[in-house]
């Protein structure tokens, strides 16, 4: 089963803020990261606000949990000029988020409750 979901990073580019969209999906069950797209300045009717189903804060939750993990690791602390730039991090980032970053659900449970002592 796989997750799919937006976020925007804000880059500055030129001295102004430019806004760029990130489209990524998630493979639930592994956890494996792919960005299907990054771009500035959308447009189009696929923008147009969905509506959500009342007290369904946990619908997209793993997708919700990697944007929390990607901004708060790693875009928060930085202040990016390119989409290259962008790109580039995001590159790295995964690699990260894909080798070395622990993933306890995926963990055995014995394992799992020491390393959260």
């Amino acid at each position: 089963m796989a997750a799919w979901d937006f976020f925007w990073v804000e880059l500055l580019v030129l001295g102004k803020l430019v806004r760029c969209m990130l489209f990524f999906a998630i493979d639930v069950a592994t956890r494996k990261v792919e960005i299907l797209g990054l771009h500035a300045q959308l447009t189009g009717p696929w923008m147009e606000p969905v509506e959500l189903p009342p007290r369904s804060h946990n619908l997209n939750s793993h997708a919700e949990r990697f944007v929390r993990s990607i901004k708060e690791e790693c875009l928060d602390h930085l202040i990016l000029f390119s989409e290259e730039q962008l790109q580039y991090v995001l590159t790295e980032y995964l690699k990260y988020y894909h080798h070395e970053r622990i993933h306890l659900p995926l963990l055995p449970r014995h394992l799992s409750s020491r390393l959260q002592r």
